[in-house]
């Protein structure tokens, strides 16, 4: 099972708080939540162990130290310090994190029980039981996993990830028409949320819904500039639309991310070509000009097609 990222994410001194009725922590913590959200992991675990050395109780400097190793693929580092935060305070993504690591490590009963304990923690929270459908949906039991997406929408209705969890596993399922409806109500729930725009792309575009797939993956370019793939994608679907100045313009934007990548080569010779047809079709009894033109969309046409 892939734990969610949004899971590995360090507790911030505000979700401390709320949820645990507890004041901010030492400063050591604090530069440490600083350093682990600034991508600055030694930093960060360094801050981690500091605060854990004046307060060994501090069950979020573990759960966060636990979750830094496990970002890094520490796991029986980040099992340990999991372990003795449970020790000090049970919650449900301490427990979610577990079950991850003891699934990586071949310990699927144990992981499915620190799931079902989870749950007994948080019954009332779509990502709990969307995490243990995601654990049956790895293992094959899409039934299952059906049964807990469900479950997470009737307890949370508005919450988006619930519903991608849903509309994906419709997708996997065949259902492509529900999974669609899903996806959408997924962005319509969150209009930030780029994983849900990403499959709504990916979907549409399966089902041959261009305008549907450019839509999202236009959403997805603006939420996440530097997306490459999402450029490339829009690109290709401009091209086959027929709109080469747009296909153009995505494309030359994903050059930018990725010089080398020989896909764009192609595809930006392509466009040029269509540009040219176009220019030809515009000509009216110019023939000298249209010659000219002829002669380098043929040239720019056997470039496209040549392998190399």
């Amino acid at each position: 099972m892939i734990c969610p990222r949004a899971y590995l994410l360090s507790l911030s001194a505000l979700v401390l708080l709320a949820a645990c009725g507890g004041s901010i922590r030492d400063s050591h913590y604090n530069r440490g939540v600083r350093h682990q959200d600034g991508g600055r992991l030694a930093a960060a675990t360094r801050e981690y162990r500091e605060a854990i050395e004046e307060d060994d109780e501090n069950t979020e400097a573990y759960y966060n130290l636990g979750t830094v190793y496990h970002e890094i693929g520490k796991l029986d580092k980040a099992k340990a310090a999991y372990e003795k935060a449970l020790t000090i305070r049970t919650h449900p993504r301490t427990l979610i994190n577990l079950a991850d690591i003891y699934e990586k490590k071949g310990d699927l009963k144990r992981a499915l029980a620190f799931l079902d304990q989870a749950l007994e923690e948080d019954d009332d929270s779509a990502y709990t039981y969307c995490y243990r459908g995601f654990y049956h949906e790895r293992r094959g039991d899409l039934t299952k996993a059906m049964e807990d997406y469900g479950a997470g929408i009737d307890v949370e209705p508005e919450d988006p990830f619930a519903h991608l969890r849903l509309g994906k596993l419709r997708w996997k399922m065949g259902k492509k028409d529900l999974g669609l409806q899903s996806l959408e109500e997924a962005v319509g729930l969150d209009s930030t949320y780029a994983p849900a725009w990403k499959a709504l792309g990916d979907l549409s575009r399966e089902m041959g819904q261009t305008s549907r797939s450019i839509r999202a993956y236009e959403r997805l370019s603006t939420l996440e500039p530097d997306n490459m793939e999402s450029r490339l994608l829009l690109g290709k679907l401009y091209l086959e639309r027929g709109d080469a100045h747009r296909a153009l313009t995505s494309l030359w934007r994903a050059r930018l991310l990725s010089p080398k990548d020989e896909r764009l080569s192609d595809l930006i010779l392509r466009a040029y070509g269509d540009l040219l047809a176009e220019e030809i079709e515009k000509q009216d009894g110019n023939l000298d000009r249209i010659d000219a033109l002829q002669k380098r969309l043929k040239e720019i046409r056997e470039r496209a097609a040549s392998p190399e």
